[in-house]
Parts: structure tokens; C-alpha cells; sequence
């Protein structure tokens, strides 16, 4: 994994944004999930990209809040979308829980040799990395969401003084960029595993 830095990289790319990547790629390397899939999920999520423009949010931050729980609420949604096609498979017969679940084996087909094997792979995926994108991006710490989201519960004045002043120091957005990396695997994988086991409330996963 260390060979993915390069030695003519940039200094913040080098100390900080490789190594938040690589968080990513540790996670994804334990999957079956081709870089081609990560291409076509990494285009769907640019084109549902909403412009962001900071002097509005400044005028407007609860409204700017709101928009900032758009994204994770959209992948919530997705997470549920695939929660329910996980459900009406298992309860249909084509899929079955897995003994060991994993990030793209939440459920898998009854009959390996059917095209259920490909639904059930595709709904484990979109259900885990969904999971992980709202999670991630939902950490109070700037410049994710979660931090977006605080003027909701601040108060108006609060908000625009606490967004002027997230706008005004940038490296509070590199600082929580690297405290979100350091934390997250600590924070999303009994979250992962809590929303599995409701998934499957029978099989008891981590226990």
C-alpha cells in the first residue's frame, strides 16, 4: 500500500489526502469490488454533486445546513433501498445470510450458479458503501457534512459566525480531514455491523 505514494507528490498530498485514500482503498481491497465499479459509483456521486457556494451558506446557514444533510440523507436512502431488496430476496428464497458477513457480502444467493449471485452482490455493495459514504461524511468536523450541519443546532447567529469562521481558517478543514481519518474505522465498523444485524436480526454477527 505504500507504493501507491509517489515520490513526486506534493507535500498535502504526500502527508494527508494519500493517507486518507488509503484508509478507503485498505477497506476496499478485503472486497471483490473492481476498479471499475469505483469508477461508475465515483461518476453517480459527481453528478449528484449539488454546487456549494460559501457566501451563500453565510447568509443562509440553516439553510446551508439542510443541503449539507441532502447527500447523507440520499445515501440513507439507498442504504434502505438495498436493505429492502436484501429483504424481499431472503424472504423470496434466492438469497440466504452468509456465515461471515463482509463489506460486499451482507447476503448472497441461495444458488451460487444463478443470476442472483450478481443482485445479491450489487445490494451488498450499495447497502455497505452507502453506509460508509453517509457515515464518513456525517463527522462533525470540517469540511464534511457533519460540520455543515451544526448551525441547526447553534442558532442562527451562532451558524453564520461559526461558518465565517470555518471559511476564514482552512486549516481547520485539514485538521478534520486527518481526526475523520484517524477515527473512522473505529466508528463505522460497529455501526456497519449494528445496521447488518438488523438486516439479519437472527444471525447474530460480532457476537
Amino acid at each position: 500500500m505504500r507504493s501507491l505514494i509517489k515520490p513526486n507528490e506534493g507535500f498535502m498530498s504526500r502527508h494527508f489526502e494519500r493517507y486518507i485514500s488509503l484508509a478507503f482503498t485498505r477497506r476496499l481491497c478485503r472486497t471483490s469490488i473492481t476498479p471499475n465499479a469505483m469508477t461508475i459509483v465515483s461518476l453517480l456521486i459527481g453528478f449528484a454533486s449539488a454546487p456549494f457556494d460559501p457566501f451563500w451558506a453565510a447568509r443562509y446557514p440553516r439553510r446551508a445546513a439542510w443541503m449539507a444533510l441532502a447527500g447523507p440523507a440520499a445515501n440513507f436512502l439507498l442504504v434502505l433501498v438495498a436493505a429492502g431488496g436484501i429483504q424481499i430476496g431472503l424472504h423470496a428464497g434466492v438469497f440466504t445470510a452468509p456465515d461471515a458477513v463482509t463489506f460486499d457480502h451482507v447476503v448472497i444467493a441461495q444458488d451460487p450458479a444463478t443470476i442472483w449471485r450478481a443482485f445479491a452482490f450489487m445490494c451488498s455493495v450499495v447497502f455497505s458503501l452507502n453506509l460508509l459514504l453517509a457515515t464518513f461524511n456525517l463527522l462533525p468536523v470540517p469540511p464534511l457534512d457533519g460540520s455543515g450541519v451544526l448551525p441547526l443546532f447553534i442558532g442562527i447567529d451562532a451558524g453564520r459566525r461559526y461558518q465565517e469562521f470555518i471559511r476564514s481558517q482552512p486549516a481547520f478543514s485539514l485538521l478534520g480531514l486527518v481526526l475523520a481519518w484517524k477515527l473512522f474505522d473505529y466508528i463505522f465498523h460497529p455501526i456497519w455491523l449494528f445496521a447488518v444485524n438488523l438486516v439479519h436480526p437472527f444471525a447474530h454477527y460480532g457476537a
